[in-house]
């Protein structure tokens, strides 16, 4: 099957299942939803609304679980990873600004006293929490380690993020 047959197949297809689509409140998972129905269809042309729909479903939780949506464009080898520990503080913060060398001194002091009151802000689940993410560990691993439910560490997770706005800003 060509691409263009395929490209017609899904759009005839997706006339059964955009109400299936509309029910899905978030835009980004309805993207996904529609790419999982795609590649569905790839692998079997002939398949049934229930089997496309299961693919939408499974794509959805991958994506998910992938921590990526389509449209930003990272994947976990493009991200850099930093390690930090509070001896090796400095380390960091060498790493963080040695690429930005060609900006002016004063606003390269603020940058790294605005990342040290974030680190100062932070509370010791937390910075555990930041230290086993910089490691790369998943979010399951982190809560059997730390021994938390995961509405628990769902809540942590949404307090770093307020502070991670409040201390970088503009």
């Amino acid at each position: 099957m060509t691409h263009q047959e395929l490209n017609r197949l899904y759009e005839e297809r997706m006339n059964h299942l955009s109400p299936y689509i509309r029910t899905i409140p978030d835009d980004d998972m309805a993207q996904e939803a529609k790419i999982g129905i795609f590649q569905a269809l790839k692998k079997d042309p002939g398949a049934n609304d229930t089997y496309l729909k299961q693919g939408a479903r499974w794509q959805m939780i991958n994506s998910s679980r992938r921590g990526k949506s389509v449209d930003n464009g990272w994947k976990r080898g493009q991200v850099k990873i930093l390690h930090y520990a509070t001896v090796e503080a400095d380390g960091v913060f060498s790493f963080i600004f040695k690429n930005r060398m060609n900006i002016p001194l004063d606003e390269l002091v603020i940058d790294k006293i605005t990342t040290e009151g974030f680190f100062d802000t932070l509370t010791e689940i937390e910075r555990m929490i930041v230290n086993y993410k910089l490691d790369g560990l998943p979010n399951r691993k982190i809560e059997f380690r730390l021994n938390v439910s995961h509405s628990r560490f769902k809540k942590i997770r949404k307090e770093l993020r307020f502070k991670i706005k409040l201390a970088f800003a503009d």
